[in-house]
């Protein structure tokens, strides 16, 4: 049987275990981890990190604080992890 090959210069392994899919129209290739860590629960572990840590304001309830966080985090989707602790640091000091 012969194995699959990709061109030299795209650097890519195919693995003997390769088989085509000449029907597939659609890949995702998840390169940085972004759905893996949404499939497996990040956000709501950083929830329970953070809103212990973030100020609520007087006019907010949980439940603002709790969608505030989660736009945050989607909006650092695909970003380190760093950037956006520091972000979420700045915030609550700015509270």
């Amino acid at each position: 049987m012969r194995v699959p090959t990709a061109p030299s210069q795209l650097n890519i392994e195919l693995l003997p275990s390769f088989s085509p899919r000449p029907k597939a129209t659609h890949v995702i290739f998840d390169f940085d981890g972004t759905l893996s860590w949404i499939r497996h629960g990040w956000p709501e572990i950083m929830q329970e990190v953070m809103r212990p840590r973030f100020p609520m304001r007087e006019e907010e309830t949980n439940e603002d604080i709790r969608q505030h966080l989660f736009r945050e985090m989607y909006r650092f989707n695909g970003q380190p992890t760093p950037l956006f602790m520091a972000e979420m640091a700045e915030q609550i000091r700015a509270r």
